[in-house]
């Protein structure tokens, strides 16, 4: 038996009675997952006599009927909703079939797995982020609309973003001075630093000066660089300047 396929004895459990309409899993048969790469076929129940239920695929009607303690309820949290609507009903498919032609969903065992899961069939998932993003107010100081003004920005080479620190003013007036300042390269330099209290308005005449630094709303410690990536990716995807490579740097945090 395949590895991560867990058996469940259905004969066992109080089983309730199925809506049209609802997706359900088809236990593979034991002698089947050596077969085939999942645990389960997917369906939805387009009919039902007494206690025998028609079950199809998007791609098909399953020959025969099946009983209840051959299928569970799938969660759609985490299995792929076929839509009723959706089922070809004149293509008559037999369940061994089903199982080589692919059309088989195996459920996922990590909670990574049931969130791409998600993702990919859902179009969204319900587990809460660790980190959550809000780049309306993200920065407090935003060079995309004054960066160019004394800068030819058309057809850079590569943009610099150097990710740094507000104290750290001497390093990047030493970038400034060297191969950050090097018009010959095609480039641009961009300093991606935080706030701290009492420092701002100097950040602020900086910025005003040189145009190159991006402030992020957010206080500078070691804990939020990675907020520093991942807003300056947005920072870029919205800015309106193309350039051939992108380089990130870090310094001394």
């Amino acid at each position: 038996m395949k590895e991560g396929c867990q058996v469940r004895n259905l004969s066992e459990r109080v089983l309730t009675e199925v809506d049209i309409g609802a997706n359900v899993l088809v236990i593979i048969p034991h002698v089947d997952p050596e077969k085939v790469d999942h645990c389960n076929l997917m369906t939805v129940v387009t009919d039902k006599e007494e206690h025998a239920y028609q079950l199809e695929i998007k791609y098909g009607v399953l020959h025969g009927l099946y009983n209840r303690n051959q299928f569970e309820l799938s969660d759609s949290n985490f299995i792929m909703f076929i839509a009723f609507q959706s089922v070809n009903n004149d293509n008559k498919i037999y369940f061994s079939k089903a199982l080589s032609s692919n059309l088989t969903a195996k459920v996922p065992n990590t909670n990574i797995e049931k969130i791409i899961f998600d993702i990919q069939y859902n179009g969204s998932y319900n587990v809460n982020p660790l980190n959550e993003f809000h780049e309306k107010s993200a920065y407090r100081i935003n060079p995309a609309f004054t960066m160019c003004e004394t800068f030819n920005c058309d057809s850079l080479k590569i943009i610099f973003m150097v990710k740094s620190h507000v104290l750290n003013i001497g390093q990047i007036v030493a970038i400034r001075r060297t191969w950050g300042g090097m018009t010959t390269l095609r480039s641009r330099t961009i300093f991606i630093v935080g706030y701290l209290d009492g420092i701002d308005h100097l950040i602020q005449l900086e910025s005003n000066h040189y145009k190159d630094i991006l402030q992020l709303n957010l206080p500078d410690q070691y804990d939020n660089l990675v907020y520093k990536t991942i807003y300056s990716l947005l920072w870029l995807v919205h800015v309106n300047i193309k350039a051939e490579f992108i380089h990130f740097l870090i310094t001394t945090v």
